[in-house]
């Protein structure tokens, strides 16, 4: 194993920790108690109205599964390219001395060169598979907001339901699919 993967390993596994610990183990009671109390809160304020309001979250768990199932194998293969373009940087820098010395400056670069251009291509894949997933979450929320504002704007007009009632519907979604994206990375 060079030194290059030795010193990346370390450092993306230090990050893989500090992940583990406080997303999964911290964020994962935190998630479970807020999402236990908002629908609580919903249900009490119109029960009819929490149900239209919960149809939007498998939506939202399978999207962001799909999504991180297809970035993960990109981000691990970036990251062992990012390994293997730190081994050819440290090479160079410790055999610095005998690179010149056998004027292979050129040859060095274009290693490099090739190295770092790799890298830089699977990183642009996973910000593209990132960057589709952003805007369609975003639309898979705006429209439980919709579904929200159509049902529960009909029934403040039918009295069933009051004017902040609603508001707290629409308020408290969110609190609803921060979890679910949780469990969805998880």
């Amino acid at each position: 194993v060079r030194t290059g993967q030795i010193i990346s390993r370390v450092t993306s596994d230090m990050n893989a920790i500090d992940l583990f610990y406080s997303e999964t183990v911290r964020e994962t009671f935190r998630m479970s108690l807020q999402l236990a109390i908002t629908v609580t809160v919903l249900s009490s304020i119109n029960p009819y109205l929490t149900i239209i309001t919960l149809l939007p979250l498998p939506i939202i768990f399978f999207t962001t599964r799909l999504y991180m199932s297809r970035v993960r194998g990109l981000m691990t293969a970036t990251r062992g390219q990012l390994d293997s373009l730190n081994s050819v940087l440290i090479e160079g820098i410790t055999a610095q001395k005998l690179i010149k010395g056998f004027g292979q400056e050129g040859n060095f670069a274009n290693r490099f060169e090739m190295e770092n251009n790799s890298y830089v291509d699977k990183s642009l894949k996973t910000v593209r598979i990132q960057a589709a997933y952003t805007p369609s979450n975003t639309l898979i929320t705006a429209v439980g907001v919709a579904l929200i504002l159509i049902f529960g704007g009909s029934m403040v007009g039918s009295g069933s339901l009051t004017l902040g009632g609603l508001i707290a519907f629409g308020a408290y979604f969110n609190q609803l699919v921060g979890p679910v994206r949780m469990y969805a990375r998880l």
